[in-house]
């Protein structure tokens, strides 16, 4: 195997989702070629932070509770974990919740429903892959 693939498969991602549903296609898509972490809301997020690192978190921005800008606020505030590139997950196409989440730290925003060439693009480009 290729150094790359090696290099892949020890990426480890973060999932953050309310809905179940999308928690299992993420995992479905990502899982053979990366570690993947799934947690159902903002503060499970947080509470994950403090145990491990992802390299990548993909973050869905409408969650009860805590939504992902408040998520992504306290993630870029922490000196520690602020390096951690942030993906939202969303299914809105509104051009100033996209701003919002870029002024927030965002790095790009993937469109729901999951579609996997567009989450493996965004991921790969984000992990240095091909």
């Amino acid at each position: 195997m290729p150094l790359a693939y090696y290099e892949k498969i020890s990426a480890h991602i973060l999932v953050v989702d309310d809905d179940m549903m999308n928690l299992r296609i993420a995992e479905m898509m990502l899982g053979k070629q990366f570690q993947v972490s799934c947690v159902a809301s903002g503060a499970e997020a947080l509470e994950f932070l403090k145990k491990s690192r992802p390299n990548l978190i993909l973050l869905d921005l409408r969650m009860p509770e805590m939504d992902g800008f408040e998520v992504i606020e306290k993630i870029k505030s922490e000196e520690i974990y602020k390096d951690i590139p942030v993906v939202f997950l969303t299914g809105e196409d509104d051009p100033e919740v996209k701003k919002k989440g870029l002024e927030k730290g965002a790095l790009e925003f993937i469109t729901k429903p999951l579609v996997k060439d567009n989450v493996f693009e965004c991921v790969n480009r984000l992990l240095g892959g091909e």
